[in-house]
């Protein structure tokens, strides 16, 4: 099958895979058919070297084989890869929440979300991405991916999809993460907080929600939280579903949750979601009753 074959089943839903990304459309139904990371990974950033081309080999359907460089556990259950490769494309598409078709030798392929480490200069590491995975227990790729080492090789082609991304004049930014579904806003908010501050500039005022079941599945948490302590008018919030006795946090399903954390959007407001299918259907409903226009919401299902 060729990578516009993939688009097509996709956006049209036909795949049943998830996350993908949908434009706009009627918030009360369906939707239609530089961050720079702060911290440990920064400091993985600058450690490792600058490693140049898309990886050993391209098929003649466009699958490029990538070593991984190096693992580390964000979550219960859930491994980050840094990956020697270049993301194929246009560079502006990596700023967009767009996504790659992922495989592992002859597994079956899943579209994943990779993002950028951000150096010092505001610019991008050069020849290596990052991806997030969840190993699920009956899932044909995700245990493959988790369980891979340093010097273990995937499989990759895309882009696929992706946003219309963050607009010039956009002065707030909402974003709404269920999960694993924090990738495409690492997408966003990497290039936008890497260039703020290279540049001496602020970003637009940003609010990440972060929805998880328990505490131990919060992602990347020491490193958001950096990063809102780097960025003034930078908020990340973490909100838990199933949260243990000691919690001190926001808790709640999303619908309600987000009834009390959400403001009135302005002209210059943005919002972008990524979630589970019932997630983004919660949040669609939270965005519409708030105000949110089509024009305003883009999401990553």
């Amino acid at each position: 099958p060729s990578v516009a074959s993939d688009v097509a089943k996709s956006m049209s839903g036909a795949d049943g895979r998830a996350p993908w990304a949908r434009g706009p459309g009627p918030l009360g139904g369906s939707l239609g058919s530089g961050f720079r990371l702060p911290g440990c990974l920064a400091s993985a950033a600058s450690a490792l070297p600058v490693l140049l081309g898309a990886g050993r080999s391209t098929d003649a359907e466009g699958w490029v084989s990538a070593q991984v460089l190096a693992t580390r556990q964000v979550g219960r259950g859930v491994v980050q890869l840094s990956v020697r490769g270049a993301l194929p494309g246009d560079a502006a598409l990596w700023e967009r929440g767009a996504h790659i078709m992922v495989r592992v030798g002859g597994s079956e392929q899943r579209p994943y979300t990779p993002f950028l480490l951000y150096a010092e200069g505001g610019r991008p590491a050069r020849g290596r991405f990052e991806l997030v995975a969840k190993a699920y227990p009956q899932g044909s790729l995700s245990p493959l991916l988790a369980a891979l080492r340093p010097g273990g090789e995937l499989q990759y082609r895309g882009p696929l999809s992706g946003s219309a991304g963050v607009r010039a004049d956009t002065q707030s930014l909402v974003l709404i993460a269920g999960g694993t579904g924090i990738t495409p806003m690492l997408q966003l908010l990497n290039p936008l907080a890497a260039r703020a501050l290279a540049q001496g500039t602020p970003m637009p005022a940003v609010q990440l929600l972060c929805f998880n079941r328990a505490e131990e599945d919060v992602l990347l948490r020491a490193e958001l939280e950096q990063l809102a302590s780097q960025h003034l008018g930078v908020s990340v919030l973490h909100c838990l579903t199933q949260p243990s006795a000691g919690w001190r946090g926001q808790s709640g399903p999303p619908g309600v949750a987000l009834a009390k954390l959400l403001a009135k959007p302005t002209a210059h407001t943005q919002a972008f979601y990524c979630g589970p299918p019932l997630f983004n259907q919660a949040v669609r409903d939270a965005l519409g009753a708030f105000g949110f226009t089509d024009e305003m919401v883009h999401e990553f299902s």
